[in-house]
């Protein structure tokens, strides 16, 4: 996988709370068992199939832990991996291994859930859109989730408000008219943003193609009527599906000729892959 895994602050507190939640107090279980100073290693291995996210973690969750252990890495990030196919080696102290196993599964969980189901659905699309995420993330996990999508093969919207300028249906509403927003907002910007304007209707459509915006919205839209605006204004504007599209529905609305697709899916409802570590045996 070409994208590259680069650590962000907001990662880094990550991390650190996680390890405190699980710290607080240390591991009595680990630390009184007799051997667990001892050399050993443990295996990371899928118990399912998914698309694997969340590796390159491994070494920095180690480093803010400030333990000393290796990784050996099975796997590539991005990988198709099988059940009981190997991901990664850890080599160390049994303690440090077995107090650190609940925080690394966690995150290679979350992460290869958001690719997996990124990668499901830009399957289904047979890459004829952009498919992109939203910011319906969990919060504070928002740079880890989107970077997951990246690996699924996804597109990234906006991170935060100020990535660009997007009104929509509550905007409209308050401003009293698309119109009105787009005038609002041209007048008021410090500098050109791409402005989005999201629409409920064919009306709507209309409105946002009259103010010439750049990215029309189309929201919560039968296939049969986004077909039928792309067939008409297609070539006058960027167009972007988003609201109620499921796996049922998103390979007609892929052929519908909208640029992008977005889904609040691919971060806020997922299903954690089952993955596991175990102690090697000793030779």
């Amino acid at each position: 996988m070409k994208t590259k895994f680069i650590p962000h602050p907001h990662v880094i507190a990550l991390i650190n709370l996680a390890l405190a939640e699980d710290l607080n107090g240390g591991d009595p279980t680990s630390a009184l068992l007799s051997e667990s100073n001892s050399p050993q290693t443990a295996t990371i291995f899928a118990k399912s199939n998914f698309t694997v996210a969340g590796l390159p973690l491994l070494p920095l969750i180690i480093q803010e832990s400030r333990f000393e252990l290796e990784v050996e890495f099975l796997a590539q990030e991005g990988d198709q991996v099988k059940k009981n196919q190997h991901l990664a080696k850890l080599h160390g102290k049994a303690v440090d291994i077995l107090i650190l196993e609940r925080t690394l599964l966690n995150f290679m969980q979350q992460l290869s859930a958001v690719a997996t189901s990124t990668r499901k659905i830009k399957d289904l699309t047979a890459d004829k859109v952009k498919v992109a995420d939203t910011r319906k993330t969990i919060p504070g996990w928002r740079y880890l989730q989107k970077y997951a999508v990246l690996i699924g093969g996804g597109s990234n919207h906006r991170f935060n408000l100020a990535g660009g300028i997007m009104i929509k249906d509550n905007h409209i509403d308050a401003c009293g008219g698309i119109a009105q927003a787009v005038e609002a907002i041209r007048k008021h910007s410090p500098h050109p943003l791409r402005i989005e304007v999201e629409t409920r209707n064919l009306e709507e459509v209309k409105q946002a193609l009259a103010a010439e915006v750049d990215i029309i919205m189309l929201d919560n839209m039968s296939p049969e009527l986004m077909k039928s605006i792309i067939d008409n204004f297609g070539q006058r504007a960027i167009f972007e599906a988003s609201g109620n599209i499921t796996i049922d529905n998103i390979q007609q609305i892929a052929h519908c000729g909208v640029q992008v697709i977005s889904l609040g899916s691919l971060t806020h409802t997922i299903n954690p892959p089952d993955i596991s570590m175990k102690i090697d045996p000793t030779p």
